[in-house]
């Protein structure tokens, strides 16, 4: 069932960033997630982040381009780095796995492209997660060029989701980035059960609230105003 069932009244939206289809790890092809978020949610914005692919990104914005969606599509990419993953949003170029580069080299390319960087699933045990030592040495780092901008605060899995209150008190005390909810979904069934309430309505506005850190994670039946 879709998540507000009084969507024209809402004064945010809703946004699903870190979905992956069977370009990657997922089990679903693009076309069966478009109907998925049409039919069974109120999403009003998702990014396809498949693992170092933009093919199905690609696919899904023209397809939603062309087919009459209510939502819209931003490309993204879950890029592999030798110290965990990064998501980029907002770019049109794959950028490449590249043992030689560091953590920083992947945001910088990232900001180059004029996307935005997402750190997913941060400080989780899982060995693809960026560790604490290394997302404070970006954000030392006085070249703002690789600071970060969000942090994945919630996702549905059990190991995150004990590890969220503590990602989000070192945000809120330390890091003072930009906070998302998202489902990391690798099935349909999974898809908005964590994600983002935002101003505004369109890709753009997402954009900009994750600039102005004015995006919210959630979970659950939405809020009645942001």
């Amino acid at each position: 069932m879709p998540l507000d069932s009084n969507v024209g009244h809402r004064n945010y939206s809703l946004a699903e960033l870190h979905i992956h289809t069977n370009f990657s790890d997922g089990i679903a092809q693009v076309a069966e997630i478009l109907d998925y978020v049409q039919s069974q949610t109120s999403l009003d914005v998702i990014a396809i982040t498949d693992h170092d692919s933009l093919h199905g990104a690609k696919q899904a914005l023209g397809l939603v381009a062309n087919g009459g969606y209510r939502f819209q599509v931003v490309v993204g990419e879950e890029i592999s780095t030798n110290a965990g993953h990064l998501i980029a949003l907002f770019i049109e170029e794959l950028i490449r796995y590249d043992e030689t580069k560091s953590l920083a080299d992947y945001v910088r390319a990232i900001h180059a492209q004029g996307g935005l960087c997402i750190v997913p699933h941060p400080m989780s045990r899982q060995k693809n997660s960026v560790c604490r030592a290394d997302l404070e040495r970006l954000l030392a780092n006085p070249d703002r060029s690789v600071h970060p901008d969000a942090l994945e605060i919630l996702d549905p899995r059990a190991a995150r989701v004990m590890n969220a209150e503590n990602v989000e008190m070192l945000n809120k005390t330390y890091y003072h980035l930009a906070e998302l909810g998202n489902s990391d979904a690798h099935a349909v069934s999974v898809i908005a059960t964590r994600y983002t309430v935002f101003p505004g309505d369109t890709t753009e506005d997402l954009r900009v609230a994750i600039i102005q850190k004015a995006t919210r994670p959630w979970s659950g039946v939405p809020p009645v105003s942001l």
